[in-house]
């Protein structure tokens, strides 16, 4: 992902596992800002970066291998 969503140089890293749990880190920090763990859905299969509500903040959307999608705002954490 790359993005400098917190105005400090440091695009972000997107990370998903296959136990569900999903880390959004500073790539050059590696300090954690965002993390969930979406509970018996599958591995997951793929990660976006966008704003798919069109409300002009990009939401983190995770796709499971089960078909399960869900979207999260990681700006809400904004320091």
């Amino acid at each position: 992902c790359e993005n400098d969503v917190y105005g400090d140089g440091q695009n972000l890293m997107i990370i998903g596992f296959e136990s569900g749990q999903i880390e959004v880190r500073k790539h050059i920090s590696g300090e954690v800002i965002f993390t969930t763990t979406i509970e018996n859905s599958g591995l997951i299969s793929k990660l976006f970066y966008f704003d798919y509500r069109m409300s002009g903040q990009k939401q983190v959307i995770a796709v499971t291998s089960r078909g399960f999608i869900q979207g999260y705002s990681i700006t809400q954490n904004l320091k």
